[in-house]
């Protein structure tokens, strides 16, 4: 599990972030945006900003939530501790327990009951609703995302919990769908495929957790913004 303490950036909200933008002023980082295309985009797709503010400052905009870097090379250092995660021998995030997705379907009410506990999180705050995710980006922060997604023994109750979330959300079931790692190993994830037929993945909360931005702001963007 990496060393509890290490962190890349502030979390601010996309708002904040804009205003400091507008207050500051600055402009897309073309080095830094292909840098985090180069080493994030095989993993998860993003869609993201990376502005320089003129006060040197590092402004990284994602689904709603926003990271500050106090200069270039504190962006830079996330992205290599990104890189050297990808280059790692590999090994499903969720963990040996689950012998394939199907173990992890069955475990999923158990790993929700797990959940509070794990996180320090009262279980009255934890009803399934798009809200309830507040507690978790405030519960992983105060952990460490990147933390949080090293260890799959909180990993698992996250993904579990928030796949709840989108079930709900969305009138949905539970289903495995085969994946890739970083690398192209074969593996699975676990997915929602909502009532309209629509698929939701689960795991996409994993670059929220590595870059300690919102997973609030990232599933309340999926399910009001499904993919086409």
């Amino acid at each position: 599990m990496r060393k509890r303490g290490r962190r890349f950036g502030e979390a601010i909200g996309a708002r904040s972030a804009r205003k400091l933008i507008r207050e500051i002023g600055g402009s897309p980082d073309r080095e830094l945006a292909v840098a985090y295309e180069r080493i994030v985009a095989p993993l998860a797709h993003p869609d993201e900003e990376v502005v320089r503010l003129n006060d040197g400052r590092v402004v990284w905009i994602s689904y709603g939530s926003a990271n500050i870097f106090a200069c270039a090379d504190a962006y830079r250092a996330l992205l290599a501790s990104v890189e050297a995660m990808s280059q790692a021998k590999w090994q499903h995030p969720l963990g040996a327990e689950f012998s394939d997705g199907q173990a992890f379907l069955v475990a999923v009410p158990q790993l929700v009951q797990q959940l509070p506990a794990k996180l320090r999180v009262k279980v009255v705050n934890l009803n399934r609703s798009l809200e309830s995710l507040d507690h978790i980006d405030r519960a992983t922060a105060r952990l460490g995302g990147p933390e949080c997604l090293d260890d799959p023994a909180i990993l698992a109750p996250i993904v579990a919990y928030v796949g709840e979330v989108m079930r709900q959300a969305t009138a949905g079931h539970w289903e495995v769908r085969a994946w890739q790692g970083p690398a192209g190993e074969n593996a699975w994830q676990p997915i929602i495929v909502a009532a309209n037929g629509q698929e939701y993945p689960v795991f996409v909360i994993f670059k929220q957790l590595l870059e300690s931005g919102s997973i609030r702001a990232r599933i309340s963007h999926d399910v009001a913004h499904p993919p086409l």
